[in-house]
């Protein structure tokens, strides 16, 4: 039996807000034995955690950690299942559903999945995309701060009509960074990137925003400030569409 908890949440050790989706009772077996019992169905976890209530009643039991292994009682040991490479894999996922307005920018909540209450956040990115759900909508390339909840990426609505972003829809994956010391003086460039490397729309648009720079800056400064653009081109919206 499936009981809707829709909105519902909890708080888990370390003080994060746990949404529950819904709760299914149905009879959980280990080896010979089984126990009916609830289990809390979570939209951003994909992994299966027991509870210690759930072992206690059990009664006795061992551990074998070197050969993979448990046992209840005096039962026979049961193997335990390797984790799936897949289910390792963080997905940035909608936290509730969002109107797009047409040709128009949104800052969606979303949710990032992981595999248990223990897992840590770390600082990653999601690449630019388009939501395959639906139709010229597209989310931007983001960094996503090392946490699980609370955090909002922007979607791009190119179509002439407003679109309902479902909650649950997974918007990428969750790819590791490496924070940086900030730079506070651009280094000598040595080495100049042919200028025949770049497409003619990157020239004009390159050359736009060095035309844009203050005034105060010199002629050298400028210089630099070109290069780190070359340098950077792949970021860089070239277009109306191009998120960048």
């Amino acid at each position: 039996m499936l009981e809707n908890m829709d909105g519902k949440s909890v708080k888990i050790a370390n003080d994060e807000e746990m949404i529950i989706a819904g709760a299914a009772k149905i009879p959980l077996r280990a080896g010979r034995r089984s126990e009916d019992s609830e289990i809390l169905i979570k939209p951003d976890l994909n992994g299966f955690i027991i509870g210690i209530d759930w072992l206690e009643k059990q009664g006795r039991f061992e551990w074998d950690l070197r050969e993979g292994r448990i046992k209840f009682e005096n039962e026979e040991w049961l193997e335990l299942q390797p984790e799936e490479t897949s289910r390792r894999i963080r997905r940035v996922i909608v936290s509730q559903d969002t109107i797009i307005p047409p040709t128009g920018q949104t800052n969606v909540d979303v949710r990032v999945k992981h595999r248990t209450t223990k897992d840590k956040p770390y600082l990653g990115f999601v690449e630019n995309g388009e939501v395959s759900s639906l139709n010229k909508v597209y989310n931007a390339r983001s960094l996503i701060p090392a946490q699980f909840s609370h955090i909002k990426v922007p979607v791009l609505n190119t179509g002439k009509q407003s679109q309902v972003l479902p909650k649950g829809t997974e918007l990428g994956i969750l790819q590791k960074a490496e924070a940086v010391e900030e730079i506070r003086e651009f280094p000598t460039i040595d080495a100049q990137i042919p200028k025949e490397e770049l497409s003619s729309t990157e020239n004009e648009v390159i050359n736009k925003m060095v035309d844009d720079l203050p005034n105060k800056l010199t002629s050298e400064q400028k210089e630099q400030v070109r290069e780190v653009l070359i340098q950077n081109q792949n970021i860089i919206s070239t277009s109306e569409y191009d998120i960048g």
